[in-house]
């Protein structure tokens, strides 16, 4: 694939005003919550106007899609360090291990309640976070592909369902932190279901690996 031109690889102004409304907004809901933060709050900590805030987001609820596509990109960028790893199932360990590390720093449940919330009542289009084009899932299905491919995993196996499963794993695991609060330890509970996963379709491995193997 040929390199993009270099004018188009640099944001636009739309696009940095909408990343600062993004990060603010992130970084007010860590410190106030969801619910306490209003959109002048948001406009005048990016040092804009509300009208400003209007011509990207329909409302705070239309945040959460901002938020995702900006994990995306992190995935995207985090995965290209992978590339060089020859076991694709530790590649997908590792990756899932970033995937874990993203949604603990960077969003939290201080998005994540709000989000969930939201998908339930019906106020935000759910198919954003469901789309099969999102990097999430073409990263995890490639992975798994490639594994089948190496003989790692029997090529029996549906990498479709397969990659359904592991995203569902997530969302589940994610539901029961924001659901249970700083009790229920993410990484820790995620590591474990996701080694009966790798159970499931590999024995364990003897070598270097993240804990969920």
């Amino acid at each position: 694939m040929s390199p993009r031109p270099k004018d188009a690889q640099k944001p636009t102004k739309a696009e940095r005003t909408k990343a600062r409304i993004r990060d603010c907004a992130l970084e007010l809901f860590h410190e106030k919550g969801f619910d306490s933060t209003s959109v002048e709050e948001i406009t005048q900590a990016a040092g804009l106007t509300k009208g400003a805030f209007y011509v990207h987001f329909e409302s705070k609820y239309s945040l959460f899609p901002a938020f995702i596509d900006s994990l995306d990109l992190n995935y995207s960028g985090h995965y290209a360090s992978l590339a060089a790893e020859p076991d694709a199932l530790i590649a997908l360990a590792r990756f899932t291990d970033i995937v874990l590390d993203l949604l603990v720093n960077r969003l939290g449940t201080a998005v994540l309640r709000p989000l969930y919330r939201a998908q339930v009542a019906g106020d935000v289009d759910t198919e954003h976070f469901v789309s099969k084009e999102r990097d999430l899932f073409r990263i995890i299905r490639g992975l798994l592909e490639r594994a089948q491919r190496e003989g790692q995993i029997g090529a029996d196996l549906n990498s479709e369902a397969l990659t359904d499963h592991y995203i569902m794993t997530f969302r589940c695991m994610c539901f029961e932190w924001c659901a249970r609060g700083p009790d229920f330890d993410l990484k820790r509970e995620a590591y474990r279901h996701f080694g009966y996963l790798f159970d499931g379709i590999r024995p364990r491995l003897s070598m270097a690996a993240p804990p969920l193997l």
